[in-house]
């Protein structure tokens, strides 16, 4: 959404980062499908992202370890389903942080 507002061509991203320390699996995924708004087929559900993000929230107290960031990604994921997408793709995350009038 970033990408899209400050007009960098945002089907470009993955490519761009590719390789480099902020590469990652998802973002070689999640990013092509969320710049394109291609939330189909659905490869995993928000849900399950969610579930599995509470866990490592969970475990990191039990353990007496901050994951600030898993909490925070678990707030957003949370948020995010509540507006009716836990059975969609986490990549409809996107959706959060576009103009209500852009794609999607």
């Amino acid at each position: 959404a970033l990408a899209e507002r400050s007009g960098v061509q945002a089907s470009l991203i993955a490519e761009a980062l590719a390789g480099g320390f902020a590469d990652s699996k998802p973002l070689q995924i999640l990013g092509p499908q969320m710049a394109e708004s291609r939330f189909e087929p659905v490869k995993w559900h928000v849900r399950t992202l969610l579930k599995d993000l509470d866990t490592a929230v969970k475990f990191s107290r039990e353990q007496g370890s901050a994951t600030p960031i898993s909490g925070l990604a678990a707030q957003l994921m949370r948020l995010h389903g509540g507006q009716g997408f836990l059975e969609k793709d986490p990549s409809t995350l996107v959706q959060l942080y576009r103009e209500p009038d852009s794609k999607g």
